[in-house]
């Protein structure tokens, strides 16, 4: 896990704009990242869309992606040393056999999409156990209906329904065993507007910034995420 982590990082760091949010993490103590997104974001941001600016691209665009980038990535370096106490990997974007067996792959890619993945973190010595996955928003505008999507497919797709006519037995039969799988959303949006969407009861567990009011029993603090992990309750 250490040697996966750590090439992952240096990987990271090496993406186009890194160096800035790399700087930027620099003002900063490691335990803190996730308490402080927005400065982290924001420190750079200036510098940032000058370049951008200066390579005739959307300026607006362009920056929107990065912050997406960036965002991830802060979420990434504040519970990977977490996942590394107890064994497990944080996988930065996994690809579906990284973490799934052949028929449950198979289930999945029967849609023809590839899953909104951004972190999934889970034990790499047990594949019977379950699979945490983490989607990045940096805002409810930020594709989170595709997030939603495909939590509700994944927990289609582990019915185990006895009718012989039911789509899932006809469209995804398999009598291997699947894993089980905790979709979860972390954005930078308040508690508040999840609940105007209602967004909470879609997903396993919400994780939203500091200092939102917390009205759902699996809406959290976005800076317990490393302590759900260490606790192995994620």
């Amino acid at each position: 896990m250490e040697d996966y982590h750590k090439i992952t990082k240096n990987k990271i760091f090496n993406y186009k704009y890194h160096g800035y949010l790399k700087d930027s993490l620099s003002n900063f103590e490691s335990d803190s990242y996730l308490q402080n997104i927005p400065e982290i974001i924001s420190h750079s941001e200036e510098d940032i869309k000058s370049y951008i600016s200066k390579q005739n691209k959307n300026v607006d665009q362009t920056w929107r992606y990065i912050t997406g980038k960036f965002f991830q990535t802060i979420v990434w370096l504040s519970i990977y040393p977490e996942a590394e106490k107890i064994g497990y990997i944080a996988h930065w974007e996994p690809k579906l056999d990284d973490i799934f067996n052949n028929a449950q792959e198979w289930r999945i890619t029967q849609l023809g999409f590839n899953p909104d993945m951004d972190i999934a973190v889970y034990d790499p010595s047990d594949s019977s156990s379950p699979v945490y996955i983490y989607s990045c928003k940096t805002s409810l505008k930020d594709r989170v209906s595709q997030s939603a999507f495909w939590k509700m497919f994944f927990r289609l797709i582990e019915n185990n329904c006895s009718d012989p006519e039911c789509i899932i037995n006809k469209k995804f039969k398999s009598k291997d065993s699947l894993r089980e799988i905790n979709y979860s959303l972390i954005s930078l949006n308040s508690s508040n507007t999840f609940e105007g969407k209602k967004l909470t009861d879609t997903f396993d567990y919400c994780y939203v910034p500091q200092g939102s009011e917390m009205k759902k029993k699996n809406t959290f603090d976005i800076s317990a995420i490393p302590e759900h992990i260490k606790s192995n309750i994620i």
